[in-house]
């Protein structure tokens, strides 16, 4: 996705990082400290030294953070390369019974489990009937992923999108 804002630009190279978020701003501080209106695209100094110039640059991924970033102008548009670093993901050691049944419904998976927990019986029963929480560490969580065809990393990741409803 390309995203559109503008930089400041002095003989071709960008000297006033991006400005995002629509509108021009009505004034632009120079390097050297001059106020220029920065009221419309294009030349902004009788000598032509300073321009304003669109940018395009691309959204950030999921999960991402930038750790670096280059510029450069051609065809008069500011490219901004950006480089971006995963986030990892920590699997949380708990979630909410109401996210593990909202989790299971979404995933086409509530009435095997239900039907499995209800056939187990006892205290399995009662702690799938009235836990406020579900931990990653209980072993019913490994048993009955196991039951469903689902490795440890499966569950992980179910235990990562509860969290997020």
């Amino acid at each position: 996705m390309i995203m559109v804002a503008y930089a400041l630009v002095e003989n071709g190279t960008t000297v006033i990082d991006p400005i995002f978020g629509g509108a021009l701003p009505p004034w632009i501080t120079l390097p050297n400290g001059d106020l220029v209106s920065g009221l419309h695209e294009g030349v902004i100094t009788t000598d032509g030294v300073y321009s304003i110039l669109p940018v395009q640059y691309d959204a950030q991924p999921a999960n991402s953070q930038e750790i670096g970033r280059s510029y450069s102008v051609t065809d008069g548009i500011v490219q901004v390369a950006r480089t971006w670093e995963a986030v990892p993901v920590s699997v949380p050691p708990q979630i909410t019974n109401a996210q593990t049944r909202q989790w299971l419904v979404a995933a086409g998976l509530f009435d095997a489990v239900n039907a499995a927990i209800q056939a187990m019986g006892g205290a399995t029963l009662i702690k799938w009937e009235y836990a406020n929480i579900i931990l990653r560490s209980d072993p019913l969580i490994a048993q009955l992923g196991a039951q469903l065809g689902k490795t440890s990393a499966d569950m992980d990741q179910m235990f990562i999108e509860a969290n997020a409803l």
